[in-house]
């Protein structure tokens, strides 16, 4: 009664609410907000969803509280699935290397449409597996760009495009397959990837240089036929090799200079460089990103980690005995210091790395031993990965 009568004494009929009222939280006589149709229509549909997904649920996993997510990772972690998951990995790795080998001897001329098929398909599922890890600005690096680059020289035709892919893909490239221990271990399609991306560029440089036509569609202006043209006649009896030395004067593609190749291949790096750093450093780029997300692996972060790597140890060794850097210091992927460093690094393990993809274009033989011995490298690096490291690890998964 008592509050009945204050709410006649207000003026209120019992309808209404006073100004004070926290349930409405708005003032007396300002019309109720009414939900437009597309907030309507966006909550029926979200409502909609939500009974879709909770009735999937109790049918299929047999209760509303389990994800599907979660039940698709208790299977792909059964002892089961990892072995079906691993041979089948192991069996089209096999496959991938015979076709290449097969692909190679018999029609080097059409490597690249190899290459066209493999690398898209290899991009995606790391571009997939790297973004959940927060790897994914190494898709970003060196070897990557190379990549792009022999693409578009394949489909514009550029001889200025296709050097500069022929001198970093013969050379930083294919080197990183030893200098960062790449491994041909054939049920890990992570490290098989990695192996593809530094060496099918090489391959394609090599198939296209010694047994194709160049950009142009005419052979390379080649004196030192000589052994080569032989065994060309003997394999490919009907390739342009032949015409080529029939007439003399057919028009061929020139070969850069050894000087050209390097000057073409430090400018292709520089260039990279530079929209590297442009990208990851400008604040309203990726910069302001990068810094607020240190779980993100970048180059940067990882070479200055990676204390026991190759390009880690040398540069501090460097540094230290030039005094630019103290003996206890520590290096910090965030200052510009440490940035110097390791772009400085870079820099120059470029520059001697190109020396032999200069080499690659103008000497057969060194470009095919060269090649061999990288893959002989990457083959030795998964024996050693599979005999002391995967065995124990793989008994400890499943």
């Amino acid at each position: 009664a008592p509050a009945i009568a204050t709410h006649t004494r207000l003026g209120l009929d019992r309808g209404q609410v006073s100004p004070a009222d926290p349930r409405t939280h708005r003032l007396a006589g300002q019309p109720a907000s009414m939900p437009s149709p597309a907030s309507r229509a966006e909550e029926a549909k979200q409502s909609l969803r939500q009974r879709v997904v909770l009735s999937l649920r109790r049918r299929l996993l047999g209760a509303e509280n389990k994800r599907f997510r979660d039940a698709a990772a208790l299977v792909l972690d059964r002892p089961e699935t990892v072995y079906l998951r691993d041979e089948s990995a192991f069996l089209l790795g096999i496959i991938n290397l015979m076709v290449t080998e097969a692909v190679v001897l018999t029609n080097p001329q059409g490597f690249w449409l190899w290459f066209l098929l493999w690398l898209p398909t290899l991009l995606l599922i790391r571009l997939w597996t790297y973004s959940r890890k927060g790897w994914q600005m190494f898709l970003l690096d060196f070897c990557y760009a190379a990549n792009l680059l022999m693409v578009t020289a394949l489909l514009t035709g550029s001889p200025v495009v296709f050097w500069a892919a022929f001198a970093v893909a013969c050379g930083p490239v294919a080197t990183a397959i030893v200098a960062w221990r790449n491994s041909l271990v054939f049920h890990d399609i992570d490290k098989t990837t990695t192996v593809v991306i530094h060496a099918f560029p090489a391959l394609v440089a090599f198939c296209t240089r010694w047994f194709g036509l160049g950009p142009n569609g005419v052979p390379f202006c080649d004196s030192a036929w000589g052994p080569r043209v032989e065994l060309m006649r003997r394999v490919w009896p009907k390739s342009a090799w032949e015409a080529a030395v029939a007439d003399p004067g057919t028009p061929c593609e020139p070969i850069p200079s050894a000087l050209e190749l390097w000057v073409l291949g430090m400018v292709t790096y520089a260039v990279w460089q530079a929209l590297y750093l442009l990208l990851t450093e400008v604040p309203w780029l990726l910069g302001s990103w990068l810094e607020g997300h240190d779980e993100v692996e970048t180059s940067m972060r990882w070479l200055v980690r990676s204390k026991t790597g190759l390009l880690h140890r040398a540069a501090r060794a460097v540094c230290e005995a030039v005094g630019f850097l103290g003996k206890e210091e520590e290096l910090n992927s965030r200052e510009v210091k440490t940035k110097f460093i390791f772009v400085s690094a870079q820099l120059i393990f470029t520059g001697i790395t190109l020396l032999p993809g200069v080499m690659a274009a103008h000497w057969f033989e060194g470009c095919t031993t060269w090649l061999l011995l990288l893959l002989v490298g990457a083959a030795a690096n998964g024996a050693q990965y599979y005999v002391q490291v995967f065995a124990r690890r793989y008994a400890k998964s499943v």
